[in-house]
């Protein structure tokens, strides 16, 4: 048995014939599939499709009854299982924060048994902390019962990310956060996966995240793998039943030409309003309390502009006022026709639009979901 190192970068990933049988249960069965280094791969399927035992049959927390899994051409049981595991970023819905000790130390935790020393240790913390948006000055020291259920998630991916994996593995890592939260932290999570350019195995049964997500995606039904292939592949050419069913995006969007922005937008409560006269230290103190996405920032009953909560944390140190940092976004009636608005959206690369009424107050906000950005 060799000890591993960690991989350097990932070529390619082979599960080649992969089955796991539980009794008379079949959960995987004769799966095949290449990961590509450098793409972030979706295993997508309802309940019992197989998607988390495939997932964790690659770094080894359950191990399959038949077939191999390779990575850059060595099989995996060729790796002591416990160097495999430190050496693979692992993200679940969970989290599993320890609750005795502190963000810093729950980052921190596989360094110290690696031998890192304690200034090694806090200048990682440090910098991971603020690369997922949490102030380190502020949240290094609490503890997890203090934490929302989207900061604990972001510590989480913190922790995966400390000892610089070139592979993650994600299962359904926002799939307990309210919608709004998991589209803010979805957004957030793009921005990282082209930071640091690594390889990701992600499970969802979610078909717009696996859209927005994914650079390719595999559907599995019942242990087996049905289809793999691009966003675009599965909408237009899909190879049964159940992929159509999954997609649904022809079913879902038929009349599509006949939508106004109306018919998509969600309503916008106080609490996204701000003064552009707001210190941005102000301002982080509510956005990351209430856990906003986005700040729409007001001069009066005026619209100044919208700016990020990744924006306002990375500018935090910064003496500057909230109209300092925001953006013109593009505004939108609902009356508008919804096909002409989203082109607009897809050719400037903005995921949010705001909806403004005939009288000029900004009620709602377009955050069309990625089905729609594949079919137009």
């Amino acid at each position: 048995m060799t000890s591993i190192h960690p991989f350097e970068t990932i070529d390619r990933i082979e599960l080649s014939h992969l089955t796991k049988t539980y009794g008379d249960v079949t959960a995987v069965s004769d799966v095949s599939l290449d990961v590509i280094g450098g793409e972030l791969l979706v295993l997508i399927g309802g309940s019992g499709s197989g998607k988390t035992t495939t997932l964790r049959m690659v770094n080894r927390l359950i191990e399959p009854d038949s077939g191999i899994v390779r990575i850059n051409g060595t099989d995996i049981r060729e790796f002591d299982e416990v160097r495999l595991r430190r050496n693979i970023g692992y993200v679940i819905q969970q989290i599993g924060l320890f609750s005795h000790m502190n963000v810093g130390d729950n980052i921190g935790l596989i360094p110290k048994i690696e031998g890192w020393g304690k200034e090694q240790i806090d200048a990682r913390v440090h910098e991971l902390l603020e690369m997922v948006d949490l102030p380190p000055e502020i949240f290094s020291a609490r503890y997890p019962r203090e934490l929302s259920g989207g900061q604990q998630q972001r510590v989480g991916l913190a922790r995966a990310l400390v000892m610089n994996p070139s592979l993650f593995l994600m299962d359904e890592p926002f799939g307990a956060l309210d919608p709004i939260l998991r589209k803010q932290l979805q957004e957030e999570f793009l921005t990282i996966k082209y930071d640091i350019g690594r390889t990701i195995i992600f499970v969802t049964h979610d078909i717009d995240e696996a859209f927005k997500l994914g650079d390719r995606i595999c559907i599995m039904h019942e242990g087996e793998l049905v289809q793999i292939g691009t966003p675009e592949e599965l909408i237009f050419h899909p190879e049964t039943d159940q992929v159509a069913h999954l997609v649904d995006a022809n079913r879902k969007y038929r009349h599509i030409e006949t939508f106004t922005v109306h018919d998509l937008m969600s309503p916008l409560s106080k609490r996204e309003f701000y003064e552009a006269n707001m210190p941005v230290s102000e301002a982080m103190a509510k956005i990351l309390s209430d856990e906003t996405g986005i700040a729409v920032v007001m001069e009066g009953n005026n619209l100044r502009g919208t700016t990020s909560r990744q924006n306002i944390v990375r500018n935090r140190k910064k003496n500057l006022l909230l109209g300092d940092i925001t953006t013109e976004p593009i505004t939108v009636t609902p009356e508008d026709a919804l096909v002409p608005v989203l082109q607009k959206m897809k050719t400037k690369n903005a995921s949010s639009a705001l909806v403004i009424n005939r009288e000029g107050e900004v009620t709602g906000m377009l955050i069309p979901d990625s089905v729609l950005f594949h079919i137009i």
